[in-house]
């Protein structure tokens, strides 16, 4: 989504649509409806697929609900309270996102799997001791391999917990030693590379930095790993990738006002005065979501400029 809607913005600016318009597009990243989300992620055929399984489990629950309301069977407290909950789901799918959030997905399967088996109850399916041996065989395999793989992340994550208490010690070599031992490692979250890039700027180490908060962006589109990232690249005098990030910054968040005041600050250093006029302006055009001391200052800074130049 995060390239994608970057790739939008930039077509729009490049064809005159006003800055507004540009950072809305800019500013979209969740689709807040399940299905139409898994239509436009998924293609056809992944909506199909997703849809094929809702059915599968509105037809247990149509034939779970149909047999108590009609008094055939009776149902327990957890049976229909997972009956509730797969109601609840259905709708909330309608106006947010469900699938995508990690402990809603788990909780449905798990309602789901209470009532697809209440509305199989009928069905007896024979398997033979062989079959039930080799079942249960390759169910304690799979058991102990999820064991080894959450306790290899329960571990890595309780170094990137030290690292976020050492940073916030301002403890960053020992912040910075413990990213330098698992940089190496397994593929990490946006967090870990932020906390390693955190720490490498503190020790002014800024390319080790710049190359943390790389891998932070390409996870998440969090402006302020983008802010950090620019701040990096300025130090050693990148300039050309430090405009980059700033800009990608103010693009995601339109109402940031330090993204477009640090690109002042960077245009006047290059000597274009007129870009910096043009962020100047954007400044107080802007309408903070918190009129704070931050606020006023780089308002009054951009005023002040403009006032300077005569512009």
């Amino acid at each position: 989504k995060r390239d994608y809607n970057m790739e939008q913005t930039m077509y729009l600016k490049k064809q005159g649509i006003n800055s507004v318009g540009a950072d809305n597009a800019m500013f979209i990243q969740v689709l807040y409806n399940e299905y139409l989300s898994s239509l436009f992620e998924g293609g056809l055929l992944g909506f199909t697929l997703f849809i094929i399984f809702l059915l599968v489990i509105i037809k247990g629950l149509v034939k779970v609900l149909k047999g108590y309301f009609n008094n055939q069977e009776a149902l327990n407290k957890h049976q229909l309270a997972a009956c509730i909950g797969i109601l609840v789901f259905l709708a909330m799918s309608m106006v947010n996102f469900t699938i995508n959030a990690v402990p809603v997905m788990l909780l449905f399967l798990f309602y789901s799997a209470v009532v697809i088996n209440k509305a199989s109850e009928d069905k007896v399916l024979e398997v033979s001791p062989v079959y039930k041996v080799f079942y249960y065989r390759m169910a304690s395999l799979i058991a102990i391999i999820c064991l080894v793989i959450t306790l290899k992340q329960a571990w890595l994550f309780f170094q990137v917990g030290k690292m976020i208490k050492f940073n916030a010690e301002k403890d960053y070599q020992s912040a910075f030693n413990i990213g330098g031992q698992l940089r190496e490692g397994p593929p990490w979250t946006s967090r870990f590379w932020s906390e390693c890039g955190y720490a490498a700027f503190q020790l002014n180490k800024y390319k080790i930095a710049a190359q943390c908060f790389t891998k932070a962006v390409t996870t998440t589109a969090n402006p302020e790993y983008f802010m950090m990232l620019s701040d990096a690249h300025l130090k050693y005098k990148s300039l050309k990738h430090a405009i980059t990030g700033y800009e990608i910054a103010s693009n995601i968040q339109p109402h940031k006002l330090r993204p477009r005041y640090s690109l002042i600050q960077l245009n006047l250093y290059r000597h274009d005065t007129t870009a910096a006029t043009k962020y100047a302006r954007e400044i107080l055009q802007i309408v903070p979501k918190v009129n704070n001391e931050k606020a006023a200052f780089y308002k009054k800074e951009a005023q002040l400029f403009l006032d300077k130049t005569g512009k």
